[in-house]
């Protein structure tokens, strides 16, 4: 190897480096924020339904779907800049381990976001549409009791 290629390669592994403990700095960052604005209520109840259907909701999870993907990247550059020393074979395995497990986390993630707001949006309407009915009986009693 010659001194150019042997800096450029030094130059490669230093940004890699870089850019790997970058991702993992704001994965950390992204993680912490996820449960600060994440609602919290009681999920078996109407409270639930409006945390679901909010828009902090939304915005939470995908930071929290962000965070995983920059654990990804972040031990992808890792194992990178490790594939010519002693921990390689650990780093590759690491590596592996982690995308096997965000690719299995990130569908849930898909479904908790998009899935359970759909069903607090749907709750919500139902909800109006029962006060609606609700206000509509009193009136017709109220009436009807007037009347006699």
């Amino acid at each position: 190897m010659t001194t150019a290629s042997a800096s450029r390669e030094q130059i490669v592994s230093s940004s890699r480096v870089r850019l790997g403990a970058m991702s993992l700095v704001l994965s950390g960052i992204l993680f912490v924020l996820y449960p600060l604005l994440r609602p919290f209520s009681d999920e078996s109840s109407l409270q639930g339904a409006q945390a679901f259907a909010s828009s902090a909701w939304i915005l939470a999870h995908m930071l929290g779907v962000l965070g995983f993907i920059l654990i990804a990247l972040g031990l992808l550059c890792l194992s990178s800049a490790l594939q010519h020393t002693a921990a390689r074979r650990l780093a590759s395995l690491v590596l592996v381990l982690t995308w096997i497990g965000v690719g299995l986390i990130l569908p849930y993630y898909g479904a908790e976001m998009f899935g359970l707001r759909a069903i607090g949006q749907a709750c919500r309407i139902m909800v109006l549409r029962c006060l609606a009915y609700v206000l509509s009986a009193r009136k017709r009693s109220g009436s009807t009791a007037l009347r006699s």
